[in-house]
């Protein structure tokens, strides 16, 4: 049997109210030369069983299984090392595809000889109805300007779920990033290596896209538990992954302004995050935080550099006996208040 052209990367972890409608867009798409593969990643939902049924019912359906939760990161890992398709797209299990994206998206990155290529989007909030269109940055871009255009100027989103990309590019950038269980910022972290390794970059505004439905299943952030907060936390790893690699490789320091830039999106994330955390959690949360960031090289200066712009919310944390994140993060702020606050 000859290999498809693409392949459909799906992690699933108990999403079992989406699966058949986000399946169903993929396996009634107008371009039949694809897999779609499924990895569950230790569902306790009747996901792999739903899962399971689609492959009897479709060979196109490859069911992967994890018999213990490994996170996102380690799912799509899977999934890549076991696609067969010249090109992969990555599709999360609680959203869909409009009919004809994948021939859409196919016909695009050949047309371009990129590495990978952006297209249109949806997003669509599931409480409101309200439906916004995100449009991908346009043109084509060099690999040498990717990591600029990835994480400094912040012109090309770091979402995997909207692009496709070869398939030897997605298993090179895996191959850099050691086994780690993570449930947030990997598409950061996956989007550096991509940025760093690709040659080339298209980006189209096409008619069909993908639907990114806000407010379901995993993209819910409704509030945010001490449980989801170690999640944030966890980030500081990527960070410290990637700054391992560039000294590893003796990167340029245009690679080097970009892991900066990242590393201060993925702190100041992290911060943003505490402000959601229950009051009666925030001492737990605020231990975390110091734990998890405070042996990144750098930090007191990422950690400013977060805040350079919002004197205001630093000032209330000076204020505030309530809001905020502890003194063992407040400390290094305080001893350079001079320097934020231009006094």
């Amino acid at each position: 049997m000859a290999k498809p052209v693409l392949s459909v990367v799906i992690p699933v972890y108990n999403t079992a109210g989406t699966l058949k409608y986000c399946l169903d867009s993929v396996l009634t798409q107008d371009f039949p030369d694809l897999e779609v593969v499924c990895i569950d990643d230790a569902s306790s939902d009747g996901s792999l069983e739903c899962l399971r049924g689609f492959s009897e019912t479709d060979q196109r359906v490859k069911v992967l299984h994890h018999e213990q939760n490994r996170g996102r990161l380690e799912a799509r890992r899977t999934g890549v090392d076991h696609a067969e398709g010249e090109f992969i797209m990555f599709l999360d299990s609680d959203d869909s595809f409009d009919n004809g994206l994948c021939g859409t998206a196919v016909d695009a990155i050949r047309k371009h000889d990129a590495d990978m290529l952006q297209f249109s989007a949806r997003q669509i909030n599931v409480e409101s109805g309200k439906k916004d269109i995100i449009l991908p940055f346009t043109g084509d871009v060099p690999g040498k300007d990717l990591l600029n255009r990835f994480f400094i100027t912040r012109e090309i989103s770091s979402t995997l779920w909207q692009k496709i990309y070869r398939s030897g590019l997605c298993r090179k950038a895996y191959r850099e990033i050691p086994e780690l269980q993570s449930n947030m910022g990997e598409d950061i972290l996956i989007s550096f290596f991509l940025a760093y390794f690709a040659g080339s970059f298209s980006g189209v505004n096409t008619r069909k896209k993908y639907n990114y439905y806000l407010g379901k299943g995993i993209s819910s952030t409704v509030m945010i538990t001490p449980e989801k907060y170690r999640h944030y936390c966890e980030m500081s790893q990527l960070s410290r992954i990637v700054r391992e690699f560039l000294q590893k490789n003796n990167a340029e320091m245009s690679a080097i302004s970009a892991y900066n830039h990242m590393t201060i999106r993925l702190l100041s994330d992290c911060c943003s995050a505490f402000a959601l955390v229950p009051e009666t959690s925030r001492e737990q949360a605020s231990e975390m935080f110091w734990r998890s960031w405070r042996n990144v090289p750098g930090f007191e200066r990422f950690l400013l550099d977060a805040f350079a712009d919002r004197k205001e919310y630093i000032d209330s944390i000076y204020r505030s006996e309530s809001y905020k994140l502890g003194n063992a993060v407040i400390t290094p702020l305080r001893n350079m208040k001079a320097i934020i606050s231009g006094n």
